[in-house]
């Protein structure tokens, strides 16, 4: 540490080390022949705020007494954020919130008639009479004053006992301080005889003055004209090969290149390969220049400058900052090139190649409009015959109804299981409400109709009958479609007949060679099958732990 300072702070310890005050801090003196009155000054400066409050009454002799009961201080915001009329303000706001903290704790002692809140501020005073159009920030303070029903008055800053809470002082200075002890003098005279007020006219508003003031610098870039119109290029080849001739065609003209280039490259022979690079780096900067909103991105977006090229601050060690890039005619050709060096990959794929030297801002957005729009062979490559058709509205089946009331219905399968030591193949059926879409599954080892009319059955006896059933052309459902009314019907129990017979189930086909048409059941089976294939495998499950596994895919969402 330097030697000054640890002489400053020695002075200051050995300054307060042994620093006593001593003070008599009696409520009364002498009982209260009248009413108490509570008064408490407010002071704010740029370091810290506070208030300091005392109690006076008159005594039964006729004379007015004083008496320190409390003081608070805080400091001020470290950034300069706030003006000092707004930090006097603040000291006043805790004055208030002062008051009403002392006046509760006295209740019970004492009864305080009057409150007055004392500061040196005139545009405090002036904002407690006018606060509208002032701000949020003064508008609320002034509501909270106003609740504490104070009587708020102007005191000369000299005479301001709280100037030592907010600009502090050393402790010779503070035993030399007697108002801080008893009050400022006129406490101790007849109301008449207190400072005069400033009336309407001279409580005018003070500037504001901020604490600190921070110097700061607009940077002004200006923007550098194209030496080749990109927009006219198709690759960003060819638009960096046309600014090396260009640059070459200036080089030769100028009479003093050469000594420039030997000082720069070490050698006075004009190289294709410099051309190049000093073309790429000229067309960063011009593409950087191109956006007249730069100066205002510097700051939002971390970037610096290295060597007249802006470029993102990176937290990756060992890694070089990207450079940062605009949306332009040649920055979308740059994406091009990226796009086709590798193999027309997608979005994903280049923008991870952009990323590595290079910052875009809403990168992936503008990859794939530029992309969509400007490369050819991707837009033939994925070009469509023809338009979809616009999607037909859906039928009563798939929107009215109670669960399972419409299903679709279809098989997946094989796959294999042993019961008592036989493998036999197994299907499984999947129901799938029209309505839901909620699945339910049933276990069959055969594709005949009479296994399918079982499956129905167990379906039936949990979920209820349905009344409309979807499904392809497979043999076993329509030798089921031509049996299972007459099977439900020539049932014993009569409540069955007689739902049967009141609620018929129909049956619809959809048309053959057309799979798509059932998706609404089809995309439930691709469902089915992923979630059978990653649960077993090529395993042979016992019958039993089938539909086990069965019954737990149901609960899948």
């Amino acid at each position: 540490m330097d030697k000054k300072l640890i002489d400053e702070a020695r002075e200051l310890y050995d300054e307060r080390v042994n620093f006593q005050v001593r003070f008599k801090r009696p409520v009364f003196t002498e009982f209260p022949s009248s009413g108490v009155q509570l008064h408490i000054f407010a002071d704010a400066s740029g370091y810290a705020y506070g208030c300091v409050a005392y109690l006076r009454y008159l005594t039964r002799d006729g004379k007015y007494r004083t008496s320190l009961i409390f003081s608070k201080s805080r400091l001020a915001p470290l950034k300069p954020i706030m003006s000092i009329t707004k930090l006097e303000l603040t000291a006043a706001a805790l004055a208030g919130h002062v008051a009403q903290f002392l006046k509760d704790e006295l209740q019970s002692v004492v009864k305080i008639d009057r409150t007055f809140i004392h500061t040196d501020s005139t545009t405090v005073l002036y904002w407690l009479k006018n606060p509208l159009n002032k701000g949020r920030y003064v508008i609320n303070r002034v509501k909270k004053l106003i609740a504490t029903d104070a009587e708020f008055r102007h005191i000369a800053g000299v005479e301001n006992p709280a100037d030592v809470v907010s600009r502090g002082c050393s402790p010779a200075e503070f035993l030399a301080h007697k108002s801080w002890f008893v009050g400022p003098a006129f406490l101790c005279q007849s109301e008449e005889f207190w400072p005069r007020q400033p009336n309407s006219e001279e409580l005018k508003v003070e500037p504001q003055v901020i604490a600190h003031v921070n110097a700061c610098t607009q940077i002004y870039i200006e923007a550098l004209p194209p030496m080749v119109n990109a927009k006219r290029m198709r690759t960003w080849t060819s638009l960096v090969n046309a600014t090396s001739k260009a640059l070459e065609f200036v080089f030769k003209i100028s009479k003093g290149f050469p000594l420039v280039q030997k000082r720069i490259f070490g050698t006075s022979v004009l190289d294709e390969f410099l051309l190049i690079k000093m073309s790429e780096k000229l067309l960063l900067i011009q593409i950087q220049h191109s956006n007249e909103v730069l100066a205002e991105k510097i700051h939002a977006l971390d970037l610096y400058c290295d060597k007249g090229i802006w470029r993102k601050y990176n937290r990756i060690e060992n890694e070089a900052d990207p450079i940062y890039l605009v949306d332009c005619a040649a920055s979308q050709l740059l994406i091009l090139q990226l796009h086709e060096a590798t193999n027309h990959g997608s979005v994903s794929m280049v923008l991870g190649q952009l990323n590595k030297s290079y910052f875009l801002p809403k990168a992936r957005s503008l990859l794939k409009s530029i992309i969509r729009k400007r490369c050819m062979r991707c837009r033939r490559l994925k070009a469509l015959p023809f338009a979809l058709p616009l999607m037909k509205d859906l039928p009563n089946v798939r929107t009215h109804g109670k669960p399972f009331e419409s299903i679709g219905v279809d098989l997946c399968g094989p796959f294999k299981v042993k019961l008592h030591q036989e493998v036999l193949s197994a299907w499984i059926v999947v129901y799938t409400c029209l309505v839901s879409r909620a699945v339910h599954l049933e276990l069959v080892t055969s594709l005949s109709g009479e296994a399918f009319i079982d499956s129905l059955t167990r379906f039936a006896s949990r979920r209820g009958m349905p009344s409309f059933i979807y499904s392809d052309n497979g043999t076993n459902l329509k030798v089921a479609s031509l049996t299972v009314i007459p099977q439900w019907i020539t049932q014993d129990d009569p409540n069955v007949m007689n739902f049967c017979t009141s609620k018929k189930i129909r049956w619809k086909f959809v048309t053959e060679k057309t799979p798509w048409a059932g998706g609404v059941y089809e995309a439930m089976v691709k469902l089915v099958k992923r979630n059978l294939k990653i649960a077993i495998g090529k395993k042979q499950l016992l019958l039993i732990v089938g539909l086990l596994l069965m019954y737990q895919m149901i609960l899948i969402k």
